[in-house]
């Protein structure tokens, strides 16, 4: 089994919408919550309770969206999810890049028979099967030998990567960051050989000022000797503050994949599974 956890920090809509798309999915995530400072966040994570938002939340409409992911409906309210979805809160706050190395710290110590961790950004929505296929795909390519690497490192399920495959996943090549043209740290399988090789990357301190992990996250798996991929097509979606919910930003810059394609996306019914409340970092 490889374990998945939402990243989350503040967002609480944005983090509803992920934690509800993922258990439609029948997958059971933990919610691993960077200090989280907003109130309605905090009573989202902390309680149980019905939480009207102080505003109603109105998800932007676009044809591109519409046509290949769907449309959210207005959001007003929400319910809190302690006692009922597993997660912990940081003992400090660590900044977006800092968290996602404790969000993978925290899996490894927490499954420590895990051979490979899953991390999903708390603003993304999944296709059905995204885990079975992200799990399948991570036994093929385990210990397959390239030029760049012998041993997977990472294997993303969300890429804007141009190639043409016909196959289930694509090899990242080079050492080139690409940014917007690249796999990102928005759902990202991390194998243990990575953690181990890279173990200073994930243990050392980072500034809390700093930008998001993607970059790092590639420069360490690069630096530690092991290979990157990810699924053709995309299994799951961003919907954050540069996509669906800012439509000043026209597609293609609006960070909608050309590899996805579930126009069902956000017609999910949430699951509550029987999981135990929020509890303090013990790692």
């Amino acid at each position: 089994m490889i374990p998945v956890a939402i990243r989350a920090f503040n967002r609480p809509v944005m983090l509803d919408v992920t934690l509800k798309s993922v258990l439609a999915s029948g997958v059971t995530p933990l919610v691993l919550d960077d200090c989280s400072d907003d109130p309605t966040t905090r009573a989202y994570l902390d309680t149980d309770d019905v939480i009207t938002l102080p505003e109603p939340l109105e998800w932007p409409a676009h044809a591109a969206w519409e046509q290949r992911v769907g449309r959210l409906a207005t959001v007003r309210a929400l319910r809190g999810i302690a006692g009922r979805v597993e997660g912990a809160t940081a003992s400090e706050r660590y900044g977006a890049q800092g968290a996602a190395f404790w969000a993978a710290r925290y899996l490894f110590a927490r499954f420590p028979d895990a051979e490979a961790v899953c991390m999903l950004e708390s603003d993304c929505v999944v296709a059905p099967g995204w885990y079975e296929e992200l799990c399948s795909v991570a036994a093929e390519l385990a210990h397959v030998r390239r030029p760049d690497g012998d041993a997977l490192g990472i294997l993303s399920a969300y890429h804007r990567m141009r190639v043409q495959t016909a196959g289930r996943y694509a090899w990242r090549e080079g050492r080139t960051f690409r940014g917007a043209l690249d796999i990102g740290a928005l759902a990202v399988l991390l194998t243990r050989t990575l953690f181990e090789r890279a173990g200073d990357a994930f243990h050392r301190s980072w500034p809390v000022a700093a930008g998001g992990p993607d970059k790092q996250l590639i420069k360490c798996c690069w630096d530690a000797g092991c290979t990157i991929a990810a699924l053709t097509p995309s299994r799951v979606q961003h919907i954050g503050f540069r996509s669906i919910a800012d439509p000043t930003i026209p597609p293609p810059d609006a960070w909608l994949s050309e590899h996805f394609a579930c126009p069902n996306a956000f017609a999910f019914e949430a699951r509550t599974p029987e999981r135990v409340a929020y509890s303090p970092e013990w790692t």
